[in-house]
């Protein structure tokens, strides 16, 4: 499965149109077309983003791992959440 698979399928799980998880992202509706039609991909920051509103890890949208390892690892002490 690729990247543009993984977030329009957790999109689509939350309830999320394309417009409504672009404007949280902060990119164009467009730009999150393309990403999720496997066009373009999206640059470090924009995947992070996109990953911390979905509530994945970046290795889960990478493909790193499946779903059920997908776990975020608690910030380390000393650094804020």
């Amino acid at each position: 499965m690729k990247i543009g698979d993984r977030i329009a399928e957790l999109r689509e799980q939350k309830g999320l149109t394309q417009e409504e998880l672009s404007n949280l992202v902060g990119i164009s509706r467009g730009a999150l077309s393309h990403y999720e039609k496997s066009r373009r991909n999206p640059d470090f920051d924009t995947l992070t983003h996109i990953a911390d509103i979905l509530q994945v890890s970046l290795d889960y949208l990478i493909g790193r791992k499946p779903l059920s390892q997908n776990t975020v690892d608690p910030p380390l002490q000393g650094y804020p959440e």
